[in-house]
């Protein structure tokens, strides 16, 4: 089925996060949709309760006002009160730091999952296989910062051949996954328009989505998606 990539994170069959769901080596229509219902089960069976908000994704279809939504929000918490970490897991639009206020564009986080002068792109990054890390296990360059701000970003495909996103896929998965945030800490992602990040499981261990729409069909259809997708993911806060 060429180029595939778990939305569990399983590296291989029945390696340790394999739950045998099939879907890597699903052929037809049925056997994909009796795997993504596999899937689905299971992330709801294993989705950790949660009160309280600690990791916002702010999804919705192109050019419908997420990045301006997470500037808004972000802003928003920082007056409440909040210490707003921002992710910018979307590799193509340009200018969210510039909307924070922020003027240095920080290193690509993906480099800290994997060596970029590696040709396989394998996981040998400095936070490769690590289980949890925090703010303060990432290096100054990768993090920039304005009046209470701290912005990342994940990578940008900047030349030609330079490949697909997939390698800034799983570093933006990696991150809320992982990333443990402290008391009174956000993290709010700023992801790729469409679904297909949640085909991915990027958003997997996000606590909340939140859905920009703007008024066309299109956008209302894209939002119903991301709603079903984020709850079989076990996401309860939509």
């Amino acid at each position: 089925m060429g180029l595939f990539h778990c939305p569990l994170g399983a590296v291989y069959y029945e390696d340790d996060d394999c739950i045998d769901c099939g879907l890597c080596v699903a052929n037809t229509a049925e056997e994909k949709v009796a795997a993504s219902k596999k899937i689905r089960e299971y992330m709801k069976s294993h989705a950790a309760p949660s009160s309280n908000v600690s990791k916002i994704a702010v999804c919705g279809k192109g050019g419908s006002g997420k990045t301006t939504t997470v500037t808004l929000l972000t802003f928003a918490l920082k007056e409440a009160g909040y210490k707003p970490i921002v992710l910018d897991a979307d590799e193509s639009n340009p200018g969210l730091a510039r909307m924070l206020g922020i003027s240095r564009e920080p290193k690509a986080i993906a480099e800290l999952f994997t060596n970029p002068e590696d040709a396989e792109k394998t996981a040998s990054g400095p936070l490769a296989g690590r289980d949890k890390f925090t703010m303060d296990d990432i290096p100054a360059e990768y993090v920039s910062g304005s009046d209470g701000i701290r912005f990342m970003v994940v990578g940008k495909i900047i030349d030609p051949f330079q490949g697909c996103g997939c390698g800034l896929a799983e570093a933006a998965r990696e991150v809320v996954e992982k990333l443990a945030v402290k008391d009174g800490e956000v993290l709010v992602l700023d992801m790729e328009a469409g679904v297909e990040s949640f085909g991915r499981g990027v958003e997997r261990h996000a606590d909340t989505i939140l859905i920009v729409v703007e008024p066309s069909l299109e956008s209302i259809i894209v939002a119903e998606r991301i709603s079903q997708m984020a709850l079989g993911m076990g996401i309860g806060r939509v």
